[in-house]
This record gives C-alpha cells, sequence and structure tokens, in this order.
C-alpha cells in the first residue's frame, strides 16, 4: 500500500526534478517486484505476471501504427488548449501547476500518451517517456533538446512575425532563453504567464513584453516525422 501511496504521489507533484524522476521509476519498480514476490507461491499467478512483465519489455522493441503528421500536431493543439487556466508553478509539469517549458513538454507528452494508448503504437509511449524523464527548460528546447526540436526560424517580434510562416505546435523562445509560448493558430498563442500565474491564451496582436521582443520559432521534429519514430527511441537515449 505504502509503495502504491509513493508512486501516485510522485506521478502527481506538480514539480519534477531529476530526483522526482529517479523515485517515480524506483516506486515503480519496487512496486513491481513486491507484486511478483506475492505471486510467486502462485504458479498460474506466477507465470501470468511474468508473461505480462515479458510483454511490457517487448513494447521497447515494436512499432504500431503510426498517424499523420496532421493528427499529430491537432493533438498536440488540443492537449495544449486543455491546460488553459492551470496555475503557474515554477518548474511544475502537469495540471496542479505548470511553468512555460512544462506546458510545452506536458502538452507533448499527453499527445504520444494517447496516440500510445488508443493505437496500441508503443513508439508513441517511448517518445513519451523520452520527454519525461529528460528535463529541458526553454533555452533547451531550443537548443535541439536531444535531437528533438530544431528552429525554424528567427524574428524580430511575435508581433511582427508573419504568421503564415509558421505552424500551429510551433513554439517562441525569446533570445534569452528564459520563456517559451506555443502557437495554437489563428494568430493565437498560450502561455504559462508567470505575471498572471496561470496558463492564458493571447491573440496578437499584444501589449505583453514578451510579444514585443527578438525570439526564435522552434518546432518539434515529432511534428515533422511522426510517422518515422525510431523503434529504438528509449535504449537509444537511456
Amino acid at each position: 500500500v505504502l509503495l502504491s501511496i509513493l508512486l501516485v504521489f510522485f506521478v502527481l507533484y506538480p514539480i519534477v526534478n531529476t530526483l522526482v524522476r529517479y523515485a517515480t521509476l524506483a516506486s515503480a519498480l519496487s512496486l513491481w517486484a513486491y507484486l511478483l514476490w506475492l505471486s510467486w507461491p502462485r504458479h498460474r499467478l506466477r507465470a501470468g505476471w511474468l508473461g505480462a512483465s515479458a510483454m511490457l519489455l517487448g513494447l521497447c522493441f515494436v512499432n504500431g501504427p503510426g498517424v499523420s503528421d496532421a493528427v499529430l500536431r491537432d493533438s498536440y493543439s488540443r492537449a495544449l488548449a486543455r491546460y488553459e487556466g492551470t496555475p503557474y508553478v515554477w518548474g511544475g509539469e502537469n495540471w496542479l501547476g505548470i511553468d512555460c517549458s512544462g506546458l510545452v513538454r506536458a502538452a507533448m507528452i499527453d499527445t504520444q500518451l494517447r496516440h500510445g494508448l488508443l493505437g496500441l503504437s508503443p513508439q508513441y509511449l517511448r517518445q513519451a517517456f523520452r520527454i519525461w524523464f529528460y528535463d529541458a527548460g526553454a533555452d533547451t528546447l531550443a537548443a535541439g533538446f536531444r535531437q528533438q526540436t530544431r528552429v525554424v526560424l528567427n524574428t524580430p517580434s511575435l508581433n511582427a512575425l508573419d504568421h503564415s510562416q509558421i505552424q500551429p505546435g510551433d513554439f517562441m523562445v525569446d533570445n534569452q532563453g528564459v520563456h517559451t509560448m506555443i502557437y495554437l493558430g489563428d494568430q493565437t498563442w498560450i502561455e504559462a504567464d508567470p505575471v498572471q500565474m496561470k496558463v492564458i491564451k493571447v491573440k496578437v496582436p499584444s501589449t505583453i513584453g514578451w510579444f514585443k521582443i527578438p525570439a526564435r520559432i522552434v518546432r518539434w521534429r515529432q511534428l515533422e516525422t511522426s510517422s518515422g519514430l525510431s523503434a529504438n527511441a528509449l535504449t537509444e537515449t537511456i
């Protein structure tokens, strides 16, 4: 029971750092080992548990059906919109509290989990784990984030940007690598705003300072090559 409580706590705790990530994995593995120990005296239960574990391990090496870039991009935009109103918490990465870079990553994790589970496509589950496991601030997201993002253009400001050159799901990172916001389409951006202390949508042009400064427009590579996710996306990076 204690292991289950710890696992739920670490999953729900909004501020996720390296310690919390390893604690979450340790709790999950400890719970698995405990359940295996409980099932060991019963031959059929033990065989079933080991078989299920082997199947889960096999997910690290197989792919399922892929979806188009357009579908993945639309899912990402919808996932982002669901965070509107979420409280701003520095270092937060879920619906209990989130910051600017956490919003970029959390919505992508949600998107990958959705298509991985509903489509029985393990490659998306591996991508979700990869994004969750490796932390990234705005500066890291703009710098390639383990080859998962790329800069598509530079702009003197979001107010001056020709929005026909970008796509929903693209995100901005200011040139100082401090803040990030994501484009939803229709001249509308979404951000975890540290002033209003919640996730908000903003339409351009805007008087907010972040819309008046030089920035880079960054794109998830998953939104360009969603059907080409590596079967070894997990094992290649851990």
